[in-house]
């Protein structure tokens, strides 16, 4: 519900600024690109009501598929600056090659390079859950903001 409403606001936002809009999910053991940079603001609102969410958390599948986007988008627009929001409980636990750690500080030293700016909104809930977050990790290694969502909208 909270992602979801995070997800409203960047798309209304985006609306104002004119910008372009991507969605990647991750889930499973993959991220996927559901809607490619377009300004067609709402067909991606739409598609909003449609998302699940939940499960394994890919982060690093999700990372590296936001750097193949953002070098696609650059393909044809050589100065665009690319910002990307990352909702998640931060809790990684499927990594690509080696462990997830390792994975993310490879693909967050590729994003800083690559000039992507990042804003977290951290999605986990406040009880015990000894499961690893690695949101500090994010904003240690790709430089992120996080941000708090307060209101949680209609979902």
């Amino acid at each position: 519900c909270i992602s979801k409403g995070v997800v409203r606001s960047i798309i209304e936002d985006s609306y104002v600024r004119r910008s372009y809009l991507s969605v990647i999910t991750f889930k499973g053991r993959d991220a996927d690109v559901l809607i490619r940079p377009t300004k067609a603001y709402e067909t991606v609102y739409k598609m909003i009501d449609e998302l699940s969410v939940g499960g394994t958390t890919p982060l690093p599948a999700a990372l590296a598929k936001l750097l193949n986007v953002a070098k696609s988008l650059r393909t044809g627009y050589k100065y665009v600056f690319i910002n990307t929001v990352l909702i998640t409980d931060g809790k990684a636990n499927v990594p690509i090659q080696r462990s997830v750690a390792e994975d993310l500080h490879e693909l967050c030293l590729a994003i800083k390079k690559a000039g992507i700016r990042m804003a977290v909104y951290p999605t986990e809930v406040k009880v015990f859950d000894p499961t690893p977050t690695y949101i500090e990790h994010l904003v240690t290694w790709c430089n992120a903001e996080i941000y708090k969502y307060e209101v949680v909208p209609k979902c």
